[in-house]
């Protein structure tokens, strides 16, 4: 997370498709997604629509097998602002933005959803799902 906090909020025109897919410690892209454009003002990514899943390791006893999966899809386009030490990343179209889906289904109604924005501090990344949950990982 604090490559992909560098990366919002460095100046920059592009993140390559290699250092997008460290991020998420991801040797192969199931997606084939090309490099990240910045530019005036907007953030865009294209690829192939997929699903990527995960099987969080570091979660409570209560919450053992519980698999993350992030739908992409083709396209993922949002305006970056940048303000006061944050950068902010909004994904207004709906089509244009991954959702996160949770196996559980009483924690995804709840925890799941479209991911309307990404939000970066130097202490934190967040990230804005569905209708009403906020996720922050706290940067060390």
């Amino acid at each position: 997370m604090i490559k992909l906090r560098d990366a919002i909020t460095a100046e920059r025109a592009t993140i390559s498709a290699s250092e997008l897919r460290g991020f998420f410690g991801l040797s192969e892209d199931p997606c084939n997604r090309l490099d990240t454009v910045i530019k005036g003002g907007t953030i865009k990514n294209s690829g192939d629509a997929c699903d990527l899943t995960a099987d969080p390791t570091e979660l409570p006893r209560q919450l053992t097998g519980l698999r993350v999966t992030v739908q992409v899809p083709g396209v993922v386009l949002g305006t970056m602002k940048k303000d006061a030490g944050m950068t902010l990343v909004d994904f207004p179209y709906s089509q244009m933005r991954g959702k996160l889906e949770l196996s559980n289904t009483l924690l995804d109604a709840d925890w799941g959803g479209d991911i309307k924005s990404i939000y970066v501090d130097n202490n934190s990344v967040g990230f804005s799902v569905g209708d009403s949950a906020c996720y922050r990982v706290v940067l060390q």
